[in-house]
């Protein structure tokens, strides 16, 4: 057990300590005598990853960095880097698409957009909750996967299907019921990305300056909405983007304006004080070259706190240092270090690590990863049979039989390092368990894919595009795009394009698709489910959670 300090007793080192989050990574390519030495002189408040954390540190699992971690040897990692430390650490991981995306035994869960779709507070809560006991259950407790509440621009990669919809009343009911479902089991919320995206900002602030173009009055009646209703539903954290926001600040440095984790009068001014977050404000990565590139490392750091942040992502393990001589220098006052370090311990205190009987290891033990990850996958079953979106079946050619469909061929197309066959393979499982035999492919076009239609009863050309797959504009090229150039001339009446990712496909490339489905997800769940929407096993969503029918003149105009 560890009483919660009162920062006047901590040192300023220690203090400075509470707001760094650095990526388990860095500790994991050390020793563990020199671990335990950077551990103790820094004392973390936070760490970025526990996979990574698991990797090499003590020889606690057999994987390669970057490969999925053993859920069960999390807690033991926890216990040994808490016992090193004065004040327990909170362990940050992404998790947006549930535990099962960083650790083999957890569930992959549906995107935003399939939550959205759902359109289910209920749901909603109770996924949220099932994903915070699968993160507990390897001794993470800060989930800085959201929710995400920005209202997407459909240009940017960055933003597909994360958030639950474009509508911001839907957006903000969501985003309650998740906060209210990961914070019920302890597991702090992190909405982002404030002050959200842009309507018309396609690029990547991982790349690029990004900003939002909305005036104050505009970003309050819409993007400002989501974030206030977070505030309001008691949300323990928000993290901050790396917009700019000229309405607010439009402090430009050298010809760019400041983003958000960098602007005082946008996370103290207008997050604090209009709108009257008492809560942590936690930067999203600080690597990124929307704010990496436009300061140096001791003016970013400088700018970063005296902006309001309280948490660092992607801190350097000796940045405290520069924190440090900021402070001597008078570039920072050791008044903000206290209030920012003060919000962190009042944060953990609501996690309940400075309860009498806290520790990691039982922390993590009340929720065992192999009885939770089944309930989640019911939960994401629930979600995902609500989600699946008829967007049209001209041919009327649904629902399947089971009688009629022997053959059954699978056309994949993305950007992915896996093969076609992993990333269809519940769907491909599906239709096998209703009879039919299943062909997948890639890739192809002219006279392979004309024989590829002919030996097949109903041709799937199933399209994924999510955040960061490709990087950049959300869209197919290349090699990836070859096969619509001749799609859907041959074996029309018995064709079906799908995408289980970003949802204009239909409009961007497969407009000649006379029958396409959105699922917005390519989580197991949804793959199943949407084979069984296929034979009229279930119903489909009778609204999308977004509006698939772009406005031209809106976005080239």
């Amino acid at each position: 057990m560890s009483k919660k300090p009162n920062v006047k007793d901590m040192s300023l080192k220690h203090k400075i300590g509470q707001l760094m989050c650095p990526g388990g990574g860095a500790l994991s390519k050390m020793s563990m005598k020199e671990a335990d030495a950077i551990l103790r002189e820094y004392q973390f408040g936070a760490m970025w990853g526990c996979g990574n954390i698991n990797m090499e540190m003590a020889n606690l699992a057999e994987n390669e960095i970057g490969n999925k971690a053993k859920a069960l040897k999390g807690k033991e990692s926890q216990k040994h880097i808490n016992s090193v430390l004065d004040i327990p650490m909170i362990v940050g991981m992404d998790c947006e698409q549930g535990l099962g995306t960083t650790y083999e035994e957890g569930t992959i869960t549906p995107m935003g957009y399939a939550i959205g779709a759902a359109n289910s507070e209920e749901l909603t809560y109770e996924l949220n909750a099932a994903v915070a006991r699968e993160m507990r259950s390897i001794g993470a407790n800060w989930r800085f996967g959201g929710p995400v509440v920005d209202l997407p621009c459909r240009l940017a990669g960055v933003s597909v299907n994360r958030g639950f919809s474009d509508d911001p009343e839907k957006v903000s009911r969501l985003a309650v019921a998740a906060i209210r479902g990961m914070q019920s089991v302890g597991v702090a919320a992190a909405t982002k990305h404030f002050p959200g995206y842009d309507p018309y900002e396609f690029r990547d602030n991982h790349y690029s300056a990004t900003q939002i173009s909305l005036s104050l009055e505009e970003w309050e009646k819409t993007q400002g909405k989501t974030f206030q209703a977070a505030i309001d539903g008691g949300t323990y954290s928000i993290m901050s983007g790396h917009m700019a926001f000229p309405a607010v600040d439009d402090e430009m440095v050298n010809g760019e304006y400041v983003p958000a984790t960098a602007s005082k009068k946008i996370l103290t001014g207008l997050l604090r004080e209009k709108m009257g977050f008492k809560g942590v404000i936690v930067a999203d990565a600080i690597d990124m070259a929307a704010l990496s590139a436009m300061f140096d490392r001791e003016e970013l750091l400088a700018r970063a706190i005296n902006a309001g942040n309280d948490v660092l992502i992607g801190t350097r393990l000796r940045d405290s240092d520069i924190v440090l001589k900021l402070v001597e220098e008078g570039r920072i006052s050791e008044q903000t270090i206290d209030e920012a370090c003060q919000r962190v311990l009042d944060m953990k205190e609501k996690m309940g690590l400075f309860d009498e009987d806290y520790d990691p290891v039982s922390y993590a033990e009340k929720y065992d990863i192999k009885e939770e990850a089944p309930k989640t996958e019911e939960i994401a079953k629930k979600v995902c049979e609500k989600s699946i979106t008829l967007l049209r079946d001209h041919n009327n050619m649904l629902p399947l039989s089971k009688d009629k469909i022997k053959t059954v061929g699978i056309l994949f197309s993305g950007h992915t390092k896996n093969a076609p066959v992993d990333e269809v393979r519940a769907m491909k499982e599906a239709f096998e368990d209703r009879g039919a035999k299943v062909t997948v492919t890639a890739d192809i076009w002219t006279e392979e894919l004309d024989a590829f239609i002919d030996a097949s009863d109903v041709v799937i050309y199933a399209a994924l595009i999510e955040p960061h797959c490709p990087s950049g504009l959300p869209s197919l090229h290349g090699d990836k795009l070859g096969t619509y150039h001749c799609a859907f001339s041959n074996g029309k009446e018995k064709s079906i394009g799908m995408s289980m990712g970003y949802p204009y496909i239909h409009f961007d490339v497969m407009s000649r698709a006379r029958t396409f489905i959105n699922t917005y997800s390519k989580c197991p769940a949804s793959q199943r489910a949407f084979v069984r929407a296929l034979y009229g096993e279930i119903g489909f969503c009778e609204e999308a959670p977004v509006d698939t029918e772009p406005k031209l003149r809106l976005i080239y105009c």
